[in-house]
């Protein structure tokens, strides 16, 4: 298993830098109030991608979960949101308290509300930070590359 490591996208709207630390044959990132952890570089079909996200401020942080598959050399959205139930245009606003973490996943197999299903390829998480007087996110943070692949 590899520990989820991400793009940093603003430094200055995180008040803080990216930041790297090594851990035997595990990487960790970090970038501003939010960390990822528990991605793997391979899925076989029929496996469920987990993961977790911490808060790693003093406040409390809201953000979004997003899917996006790499098509053609570029990155294109293909779930707005990782959670079945919610709407096809709406994606659920999570709210980490200070230093708290959660268990998250989300199932391939699952129909987007358009009804496609995942396939095999390339794919990665976005989390779109918000405020709660602003409807558009502040920033975003992109996980590292993993593939879903066949069984």
């Amino acid at each position: 298993m590899r520990v989820f490591s991400f793009l940093c996208i603003s430094a200055v709207v995180f008040g803080a830098a990216c930041s790297s630390h090594a851990q035997s044959q595990t990487t960790y990132a970090s970038a501003g109030p939010l960390a990822l952890s528990g991605l793997k570089d391979v899925y076989h079909a029929g496996e469920k991608v987990a993961f977790k996200v911490e808060s790693t401020s003093d406040v409390a942080q809201r953000f979004t979960c997003s899917v996006e598959q790499r098509v053609g050399g570029a990155w294109s959205e293909v779930l707005l949101s990782i959670f079945p139930d919610d709407p096809m245009k709406a994606a659920r606003v999570i709210t980490l308290r200070p230093h708290e973490s959660l268990p998250f996943e989300w199932d391939p197999r699952r129909k987007s509300p358009n009804g496609s299903v995942s396939t095999t390829g390339e794919y990665r998480l976005r989390l779109d930070l918000r405020v709660p007087s602003n409807p558009t996110p502040t920033s975003s943070i992109y996980s590292a590359a993993f593939r879903l692949g066949k069984s």
